[in-house]
């Protein structure tokens, strides 16, 4: 901290700090910003900055997939982590990773596939 606070500052040192402290609290937010909700008959699943709304009914499947079993688009996948569910619908899918992951499974109502 003394270090920080001693030395010349130039405007590289301050660029490359605000950078720093972007990508930080950007990845924060990803982190803390993604819900998984289930109510009405739809699961919402939302980040900060994309939304998607599948209706219960049009749920195919739910299985657990490794993360190097199937390529995954951007605008499908909002899983955090390793521990992927895989939801198919209406010829499309989605990938999430809720950390309540039995919780999940009964409010959405569908049992997980073999």
């Amino acid at each position: 901290m003394i270090l920080l606070l001693t030395m010349e500052w130039t405007a590289a040192h301050v660029f490359a700090a605000g950078v720093l402290v972007l990508a930080v609290a950007m990845l924060v937010w990803l982190l803390v910003g993604t819900r998984y909700r289930v109510g009405d008959g739809n699961l919402i699943v939302s980040t900060v900055y994309r939304r998607r709304r599948v209706a219960l009914t049009d749920i195919t499947s739910v299985k657990r997939v490794p993360h190097w079993q199937y390529p995954v688009e951007f605008r499908e996948n909002f899983a955090l982590s390793n521990k992927r569910i895989l939801i198919t619908h209406a010829e499309s899918r989605i990938f999430v990773s809720p950390k309540d992951e039995k919780g999940f499974l009964t409010a959405l109502g569908h049992p997980m596939d073999a």
